[in-house]
């Protein structure tokens, strides 16, 4: 049964995607560059701990993206796109950012569709994904 409209409170439109050209400054690519030719990337996982992996859902590596070490200025560059980004288009009060990641998808490499459910997903706003291609 459908629910009567008139019992329904009003809502408000889900903002679109926001596009932004040159996302990241030249300093983050050439540190990104430098992120693809080591060997720090690990297999992705799927929920709050890194184990176990499973490859049905997702297929694909990762690094983590930390602050206070050689990754802060990226960290801090992306966490104030971030918030940038929400005061923009969602007008969220965040709290904190989990889990900065770089995905890498080479060809067979996938994320099947999912609900974010449990642990730090209970929590989360927004995610930001930013595209990197040649």
């Amino acid at each position: 049964m459908l629910i009567p409209q008139n019992l329904l409170k009003p809502h408000t439109i889900q903002p679109q995607i926001l596009h932004t050209s040159n996302f990241f400054d030249p300093a983050c690519l050439e540190y990104i560059n430098h992120l693809i030719d080591t060997e720090k990337w690990e297999d992705a996982w799927i929920g709050d701990t890194k184990k176990p992996k499973a490859t049905e859902v997702r297929n694909t590596k990762n690094i983590i993206i930390a602050h206070h070490n050689d990754s802060d200025y990226l960290y801090q560059t992306i966490m104030r796109k971030f918030v940038e980004v929400n005061n923009k288009c969602f007008f969220y009060s965040l709290t904190s950012i989990y889990d900065v990641f770089i995905l890498k998808y080479e060809v067979g490499h996938f994320y099947k569709p999912h609900l974010d459910i449990g642990g730090n997903a209970t929590n989360r706003k927004l995610s930001l994904i930013v595209q990197l291609s040649n």
